[in-house]
């Protein structure tokens, strides 16, 4: 199992891995603290699962994250949370694998979070989390919408919307991926406090009417020890990449050694 770490200026959250890319190419949010904002960046790992590369692939005048991807008509598209602009836009590959463009806008007047596209039976389909109101939080209340083409639409929204409202499941955590002929759908259990951990949703009823899930898995944070929460799984055939947020001391190790020496000859006096 490996780790990749930014360094202490930026953190990296909701992995997306790159369909084709036999898991060497990962989509993340980069949050760098001092803009107070997030961008897209893409990782490159080598064969071993170290980082090779890091590039800012989209950035704009708001924070982006969860870069979610999907292929249509032999293209690369990305669909990264944009909250704030009041709509849920895609960008196509132009260049692989640094190079994306705008290509279309698929929701309008929606503050959405976390959009997740899927195609599953000959349907695409779209999962996101819907804000009615600017003050109101995004976790609890999920939606689903159809499409014969994800780009054109027209998204039509399912009659059950919400399909469900609940801080331990709604919230989409990943790419919805079909095993088995069954389509699975992470999603973020915000329970305990926001992307606390991923519960995987099978969903055993989607029609134009009807839409049931049930869980199958739960990932809680419990690895490594200082881990505090995980929200997002991403995975191909080839890697499985999730986040983890965890405790570390702002202090530097050697100094925080030099307190303990200091606590233990006192103890002696």
């Amino acid at each position: 199992m490996d780790v990749l770490a930014p360094g202490r200026d930026r953190y990296w959250a909701d992995p997306h891995v790159v369909p084709g890319s036999q898991g060497l190419l990962v989509l993340v949010e980069e949050y760098i603290y001092k803009n107070r904002r997030g961008r897209i960046a893409m990782l490159r790992l080598t064969e071993t699962g170290q980082v090779a590369e890091v590039r800012t692939v989209l950035e704009l005048e708001c924070h982006l994250s969860y870069p979610s991807v999907f292929e249509f008509s032999k293209a690369l598209y990305m669909v990264p949370e944009s909250r704030e602009l009041g709509r849920v836009d895609a960008y196509k590959c132009t260049s692989y694998p640094w190079g994306w463009e705008y290509a279309a806008t698929l929701l309008h007047d929606v503050r959405a979070c976390d959009s997740s596209i899927v195609q599953y039976q000959a349907r695409w389909c779209l999962f996101t989390t819907i804000s009615e109101h600017e003050w109101l939080t995004p976790r609890d209340s999920l939606h689903l919408f159809f499409a014969e083409d994800p780009l054109h639409g027209p998204w039509r929204p399912h009659p059950q919307n919400p399909i469900a409202c609940s801080a331990y499941n709604s919230r989409p955590a990943g790419q919805p991926f079909v095993s088995g002929g069954r389509l699975y759908r992470p999603s973020q259990d915000c329970s305990k406090g926001y992307g606390y951990g991923v519960r995987l949703m099978e969903v055993t009823t989607m029609t134009e009417e009807r839409f049931e899930e049930r869980e199958v898995a739960f990932l809680e944070p419990t690895w490594p020890e200082s881990a505090v929460a995980t929200h997002t799984l991403a995975l191909d055939e080839h890697r499985v990449v999730v986040d983890v947020m965890r405790w570390l001391p702002r202090l530097n190790p050697a100094f925080l050694g030099k307190i303990g020496d200091w606590l233990g000859s006192r103890s002696r006096e």
